[in-house]
């Protein structure tokens, strides 16, 4: 489902996400935890499609960022973002 392979992001040439490697198989639950800054929002934003990796490979419900129409893409993609106390984020995607 989400197939990350060395990705890095960089953001007015400071690295965001280096070399970033995760899988997400069909059936698993992961939620995504971290500082203020370290980059949860960044990796959502890669499964997303709203941001590329300048290195590394993408690959989201088995296409490859680069080689699909990202709107057709994100119509396949839920995300939910849960809030407690300000404090986590617990999120799922499906």
């Amino acid at each position: 489902m989400i197939n990350l392979n060395g990705v890095t992001v960089t953001r007015n040439k400071k690295d965001i996400l280096k070399t970033i490697s995760w899988k997400v198989e069909k059936g698993q639950h992961w939620s995504i935890l971290g500082l203020n800054g370290s980059g949860k929002t960044t990796l959502l934003n890669v499964i997303n499609g709203y941001l590329h990796p300048v290195s590394g490979q993408a690959e989201i419900l088995g296409e490859s960022l680069g080689n699909i129409y990202i709107p057709d893409l994100r119509k396949r993609i839920g995300l939910i973002v849960l809030l407690f106390n300000n404090r986590f984020k617990i999120l799922k995607v499906f």
